[in-house]
C-alpha cells in the first residue's frame, strides 16, 4: 500500500479567540487519527487561557480566553507538545459501536433511487452499507450528527437536488462518500437509506452524544419489527418543563421571536452543539447588572416585536438594547434603568425605532433548568430556554426566589450604544484568507454589504461586491466561531451567528473580532456592514476597552445600590 505523504502543519488565525491547527487538505483516515490524537494531547497538558479544542475532519480548532493567552503564545506551545508527544498521536483509538438500523421502506424513502442510480438491488445496497466499519470523522450541523466515512464507491451517490424540510430522528443517509446518521428531526439532503431507533444525542447527558471524533461505528441490520420493540426502551421524552420558583409573568402576546438567553455555552462545539447565548452579550449583562442579578443570569431576548406580558408578583425590571419603547399599562418608561412593575402591571412595548434586539432581565433571574452550562434556548435543537422554543401565548415565566432591590439604577448616557443602520465591524484575516486573490481581499476590505432578509440567529447573507477566490470555492468542512465570514462560490460573505452549525464548508476569509459581534447582533435586515482588518494586538486591546466598560457599569451599580 502507498503510504500517504506528510504535509506539514500549519497554524492560522481564527479572529481574536481561536487558532487553527491544520494537519491536511483532504479527507483520510490517517490525517483524522493525528488530528483526534492531537487533540487528546493538547486537552492533556491544560494550557492556561485554553477553553475548547474541537476535532473536524482533517484541522483543530483551539478556542482561547485573548486575556489569558494569546495566538503567538499557542502556536509555540502546540508545536513543542506535538514534538514532545509524536509517539503518542500514533497510538489514540476510540471505541467502536454498534447501531442498529432498520432499512428501507418508511425508513429509508430514498433507497430505492440510490440502487437505481448505481444498477444494484435494494439488498445489495443494504449489505454494502452495513458490512463497513465507519470512522466518525467529526461531529457538527446539528447537535450530535456523526460524519461517518467512507461509503464503499459502489453506493456513493449525491446528495438529493432539493433538500427536505423535515429529516426524521435517527434517519440514516449518505452524501457522497460520507454517511450520517439525523440525531434530531432537521431539514437535510442526504439520501435516507434506512432509520436507527436508538437516540445519539440527549441534553441532559454527559456527554450529551453517544458518539465522538475518533469512534468508529458498524450499523447492525434490524427488522422493522425489531425497530418498534426498540424504539419502545428508548428513553421516553422528558415532560415539558415547568417553571420553577416564583412565577413572574404570563405571556399575553409572544412577540416576533422572544426566547430565554443568557451569555451562551461553552465546551460543547465537538458535539455540534453552538455557543447559542444572547447575540448582544453587552446589553444583555448590563440588564441584569440594573436589576442585581449575576452578569450570566437568563433574560428574554426581544427580537424586532416585543411580547405583551402580565405582571403577577411585583417585581424589578430592565429593558436594554435595541430602542423598542417599553410602556407599562399604556405608559412610555425608560430603558437602560430599573424599572418596578406590580401585580397586573401590563409590560408591551412600541415599534423597535434603533437597532434589532431588546433584552428584558427580571430581579432573580429567568428561572428555567441548566442544560449543558446555559439556560440559553437553541431553537434548532430544541432544547433549553422554555422548552427549546420561543415564547408562546399562555407561558409563564418564572425567577428565583429574592429580596427585592432598595435603589433604582440607571446607565449613564455615555454608556449607553448606539445602534445605527451602518455597522463596522474589526476583523482578524483569516484562516482560508490565502484563498482569495488580492482584488478579492480589497473588494472585501473596501465595500459595505447590506443585510438581507436572510437573517436570524444562525447568520446573516449579505448582498455587494463578489469577493473573488483565486481557484477552488470549497474547504474541507472545518470549526466555526461566531463572527466567522464565510465567501461561498457566488462571493458574497455569510456571516455566522449564535446558533448556527459548528462546522462548515466554505473558505472563511477574517472573523469578526468577539468585542465587536455584539454590535453586529443589533444588525436588521437592510442595515449595512463595513470590515476593517486588525492585528491580533490591537483586537486584544479592544477586548480590554470593552471589558473595562462593562467592569465600570458593574463598580457603578454596586456602589449606587
Amino acid at each position: 500500500m502507498k503510504q500517504e505523504q506528510s504535509q506539514p502543519i500549519r497554524y492560522l488565525p481564527f479572529g481574536d479567540v481561536g487558532l487553527v491547527v491544520e494537519l491536511g487538505d483532504k479527507i483520510s483516515p490517517e490525517i483524522n487519527r493525528k488530528v483526534i490524537a492531537l487533540s487528546h494531547v493538547l486537552e492533556k497538558a491544560r494550557i492556561q487561557g485554553v477553553e475548547e479544542i474541537v476535532p473536524t475532519y482533517r484541522s483543530l480548532l483551539v478556542r482561547f480566553d485573548p486575556l489569558k493567552t494569546n495566538y503567538e503564545k499557542l502556536v509555540f506551545q502546540a508545536e513543542e507538545i506535538k514534538t514532545k508527544h509524536e509517539e503518542q498521536i500514533k497510538n489514540v483509538k476510540g471505541k467502536g459501536i454498534v447501531i442498529p438500523v432498520a432499512y428501507g421502506g418508511e425508513y429509508g424513502p430514498d433507497i430505492g433511487d440510490v440502487a437505481e442510480y448505481h444498477g444494484l438491488t435494494e439488498d445489495r445496497v443494504i449489505e454494502l452499507h452495513s458490512q463497513r466499519e465507519y470512522r466518525v470523522y467529526m461531529i457538527g450541523f446539528v447537535a450530535g450528527f456523526p460524519y461517518l466515512g467512507e461509503v464503499a464507491e459502489k453506493i456513493a451517490t449525491p446528495r438529493l437536488a432539493t433538500p427536505r424540510l423535515k429529516v426524521p430522528e435517527g434517519s440514516v443517509g449518505i452524501a457522497e462518500k460520507q454517511t450520517g446518521i439525523y440525531p434530531r428531526e432537521a431539514p437535510g439532503g442526504w439520501r435516507i437509506i434506512g432509520r436507527t431507533p436508538i437516540s445519539l444525542f440527549d441534553p441532559e447527558q454527559q456527554p450529551p452524544s453517544l458518539l465522538k471524533a475518533g469512534d468508529t461505528v458498524k450499523f447492525k441490520i434490524i427488522t422493522e419489527q425489531e425497530f418498534e420493540a426498540l424504539s419502545k426502551t428508548k428513553t421516553k421524552q422528558a415532560p415539558k418543563a415547568q417553571p420553577i420558583g416564583r412565577k413572574v409573568f404570563r405571556v399575553l402576546k409572544p412577540g416576533f421571536l422572544t426566547t430565554v438567553q443568557d451569555l451562551g455555552r461553552h465546551g460543547f462545539l465537538r458535539y455540534g452543539v453552538p455557543v447559542s447565548g444572547a447575540m448582544d452579550t453587552f446589553s444583555l449583562t448590563a440588564a441584569n447588572l440594573l436589576v442585581g442579578n449575576q452578569p450570566n443570569e437568563a433574560c428574554l431576548e426581544i427580537t424586532l416585536i416585543g411580547p405583551e406580558l402580565r405582571v403577577l408578583a411585583p417585581t424589578q425590571i430592565a429593558v436594554t438594547g435595541g430602542e423598542l419603547s417599553p410602556k407599562i399599562n399604556g405608559h412610555n418608561t425608560q430603558m437602560w434603568q430599573t424599572l418596578s412593575v406590580h401585580k397586573n402591571d401590563v409590560i408591551a412595548f412600541g415599534k423597535m425605532e434603533s437597532g434589532c434586539r431588546a433584552y428584558l432581565a427580571v430581579r432573580g433571574g429567568i428561572a428555567v433548568p441548566h442544560l449543558l452550562g446555559s439556560r440559553s434556548t437553541y431553537i434548532r435543537g430544541g432544547f433549553g430556554g422554555i422548552n427549546g422554543r420561543p415564547l408562546e401565548a399562555g407561558d409563564i415565566v418564572a425567577t428565583a426566589e429574592t429580596d427585592p432591590m432598595e435603589k433604582e439604577l440607571y446607565t449613564p448616557r455615555e454608556l449607553v450604544p448606539r445602534f445605527t443602520s451602518n455597522v463596522k465591524v474589526h476583523v482578524v484575516l483569516g484562516p482560508q484568507a490565502d484563498m482569495f486573490t488580492e482584488n478579492g481581499m480589497q473588494t472585501f476590505l473596501t465595500n459595505s454589504y447590506k443585510v438581507t432578509s436572510e437573517a436570524d440567529r444562525m447568520g446573516y447573507r449579505l448582498e455587494g461586491p463578489a469577493i473573488e477566490h483565486k481557484e477552488k470555492a470549497e474547504i474541507v468542512s472545518d470549526a466555526l466561531l461566531p463572527g466567522a465570514v464565510q465567501v461561498p462560490g457566488n462571493g458574497t460573505p455569510i456571516i455566522i451567528m449564535r446558533d448556527a452549525q459548528t462546522t462548515g464548508g466554505y473558505p472563511k476569509i477574517a472573523a469578526i473580532i468577539s468585542a465587536d459581534v455584539n454590535a453586529l447582533g443589533q444588525a436588521r435586515p437592510n442595515s449595512t456592514v463595513e470590515f476593517c482588518s486588525i492585528t491580533m494586538k490591537q483586537a486584544r486591546d479592544k477586548v480590554n476597552n470593552y471589558l473595562k466598560i462593562l467592569a465600570t457599569l458593574n463598580r457603578m451599580f454596586k456602589e449606587k445600590s
